[in-house]
């Protein structure tokens, strides 16, 4: 069956699933990795931070000859929310947690396994579900894994929105209560679950965020997201100027080709694919964005929003270059894959013809 095809903007990405039934990928293990851009309305100047720490910028205020607002941007590294928790269920292998409920025993764990099924007996309300030490818990989701272990989602669950979005062979590292409960074998309770790979890194806690500037503090905490603080006048009259503070995480992929280290954003979910290069002034050296698609498809990119000319990788599964292409501000001709790929990686102009990355090469990727 023809793969279904979509046209993709190269920094405006729309991604579509082909209509075959094609084997479903897991995206690349990656790393979290935290930015806070800033962007002052009045000059269009925008920044960048990479780094925790004390930053300080000077920034000229909205009418000419006002002079300058100095704004110090403070960023830190803050504690990992439920690793205190985490530490409370010991890490197990999927053979310890069926051998705990096939003893008949109750413990707290964190395994991973691969999803295989979900909704096992759907249905629309809670069913409570009474547990060996005679507990009874409402139990609105549930799944199996690849080793046979079913997964009970209580109801209230924060996590039942990821759970629902699974799907088989998505591996899930997962936190709860074993039970081996009768006609249901092995089971879990989940108390919490995660796509592996999404767990923050120990080294890369969340960043928290405060802006200190024309007698103004503001703290806009560790979540990402976009703000706007208003940084008063010198004098005190007027609303004052607006600074724009987005707040990002994303993963990186650490690539190889031909022996060259590429490190490349991670674009996996939809909307992360949509956004693509969106906004961006260019890329730092051997930079790159990895678009993935779990199931293989010809996607189309075209230049939409964009300052900076690309060259365009298209990668198969098994990381065989398949074509290269060249696409320029503005450029609205279609540049696609000349068979099924997984993933397409955006790199400046002529990065692979200066590193003699071409057709055939394979790229090593996590």
């Amino acid at each position: 069956m023809k793969a279904h095809r979509a046209i993709v903007a190269a920094l405006a990405f729309c991604a579509v699933a082909p209509a075959s039934a094609a084997v479903r990928l897991a995206p690349p293990r990656g790393r979290i990795a935290r930015e806070v851009l800033l962007y002052w309305a009045v000059s269009q100047r925008a920044e960048r931070i990479a780094e925790p720490g004390h930053h300080e910028f000077e920034f000229a205020l909205a009418a000419e000859g006002e002079g300058t607002v100095k704004v110090q941007v403070v960023v830190t590294r803050e504690p990992v929310p439920g690793r205190e928790r985490d530490a409370a269920y010991p890490e197990r292998t999927t053979a310890q947690v069926l051998e705990i409920a096939s003893e008949g025993k109750a413990a707290q764990v964190r395994f991973s396994d691969a999803f295989r099924e979900g909704d096992v007996g759907a249905r629309d309300q809670p069913v409570p579900v009474q547990l060996p030490d005679g507990q009874r818990i409402p139990i609105c989701h549930s799944f199996v894994t690849e080793a046979g272990i079913t997964c009970l989602v209580p109801e209230g669950a924060a996590d039942l929105q990821l759970v629902r979005a699974a799907m088989a062979g998505d591996v899930l590292t997962m936190r709860g209560q074993v039970f081996g409960v009768q006609d249901l074998g092995p089971c879990v309770v989940i108390d919490g679950v995660k796509f592996a790979g999404d767990e923050h890194a120990a080294d890369e806690p969340p960043w928290a965020v405060r802006v200190l500037g024309g007698g103004r503090d503001v703290s806009l905490g560790s979540e990402p997201g976009d703000y706007t603080v208003r940084i008063p006048r010198g004098d005190g009259q007027g609303e004052g100027n607006a600074l724009l503070v987005r707040q990002r995480q994303f993963k990186v992929v650490d690539l190889e080709a031909n022996g060259h280290k590429i490190v490349a954003e991670l674009a996996a979910s939809p909307r992360e694919t949509s956004y693509g290069l969106q906004g961006r002034r260019g890329l730092e050296t051997d930079h790159g964005m990895l678009f993935f698609f779990a199931r293989p498809g010809h996607p189309v990119f075209v230049m939409k929003t964009v300052s900076f000319p690309i060259s365009i990788a298209f990668i198969r599964a098994d990381g065989i270059v398949t074509n290269i292409g060249r696409m320029n501000p503005g450029d609205q001709r279609g540049v696609t894959s000349v068979v099924p790929v997984n993933y397409v990686l955006e790199m400046e102009q002529d990065w692979f013809e200066e590193h003699e990355v071409k057709p055939g090469d394979r790229l090593t990727m996590p």
